[in-house]
Formats: C-alpha cells, sequence, structure tokens
C-alpha cells in the first residue's frame, strides 16, 4: 500500500512538473517567435529599374554585429508588432541616404515582416507614408508616426512606402 502511494505521489509529481515546464515553454516561444527579429536589422537598397520595390537585406547578431551592419546607413522606419509602439520590433535603414521625394518602397513581408505590423515610427527625414497589401491593390496612406495601422490593416501590411514631403 505503501508503495502504490509512492508511485502515484511520484507520477503526481512527474505529470505536474511536465505541465509546469510545458506551460512555460508555450510562453517563451511565443515570445521568442514575436521578437525573432530583436537583434537582426534590415538595409534596404536604393530602387533599381524595373523593380517594383527596392532590394532589402538582414543582418542579424549581437549589438557589435548590428552596429557594423547600420554603420553610414540611416534609419528608415521602425515597426512594431503591437498598436501603441509596442511588442516585437524591427529596424528598417536605407543605404541611399535620408527619405527624398522619391522615397524607398520597402516590401516587408520580404524580411518575414509582412502581415505582422501594427504600428511604426518614421525617422530620417521620412514623413509621409503608404501601406499596402502585397498586390498593392488597395492602400492607405499617413502622415508621420502610425501609432495603430487600423483593424483593416492590422497584421495584413505587406508593403511599406516611405517618402519626404521636400
Amino acid at each position: 500500500m505503501i508503495r502504490q502511494n509512492r508511485r502515484r505521489t511520484v507520477r503526481a509529481i512527474v505529470v505536474t512538473a511536465l505541465f509546469a515546464v510545458a506551460s512555460l515553454t508555450a510562453p517563451a516561444d511565443a515570445t521568442a517567435e514575436s521578437g525573432k527579429d530583436a537583434n537582426c536589422a534590415f538595409i534596404v537598397h536604393g530602387s533599381q529599374p524595373g523593380r517594383d520595390a527596392s532590394p532589402i537585406s538582414r543582418a542579424c547578431g549581437d549589438t557589435a554585429t548590428l552596429n557594423a551592419a547600420s554603420a553610414g546607413k540611416t534609419l528608415l522606419v521602425r515597426v512594431y508588432e503591437h498598436a501603441g509602439w509596442r511588442g516585437g520590433r524591427a529596424d528598417i535603414y536605407g543605404d541611399d541616404g535620408p527619405c527624398d521625394r522619391k522615397g524607398y518602397l520597402i516590401d516587408v513581408s520580404a524580411v518575414g515582416w509582412g502581415y505582422r505590423i501594427s504600428s511604426y515610427r518614421l525617422y530620417g527625414a521620412c514623413h509621409w507614408s503608404h501601406y499596402s497589401d502585397i498586390v498593392n491593390n488597395t492602400s492607405y496612406g499617413q502622415i508621420g508616426d502610425v501609432e495603430y495601422v487600423g483593424d483593416r490593416w492590422n497584421d495584413f501590411v505587406a508593403l511599406l512606402k516611405v517618402w519626404s514631403r521636400v
């Protein structure tokens, strides 16, 4: 009888431990997924003739690696996963200088941020923005930072164009 009680107790401890580990692992994985680009910077290269969006590359690593990759580049936009500039974020730099009237057309889906954006902030003389879906058949324009892209566009932005008003 004592042996059976010990087995039940051990089983209960093991099952409880497994559930505890599973419950701790799920949020950690979700956080890792949402912040998977926390140590990455995206570099948008000057637009090229015949291309719809500017070519974009990704640099990931420690702070020194990111600083080296973004050196001499202009921070254009910081995108966020949640409204109010919260949650996971990604910095997007331009290697063709700050925004001008031509601006940058950024295919955020090419770097894993398509259908994740809820808010963003503009930098580097970028004052205007325009976001659209992947087929670019619907869009919405904004002036300045965007605290929330709205229910229609939340987690649906695939292309982001930023430019200067001068």
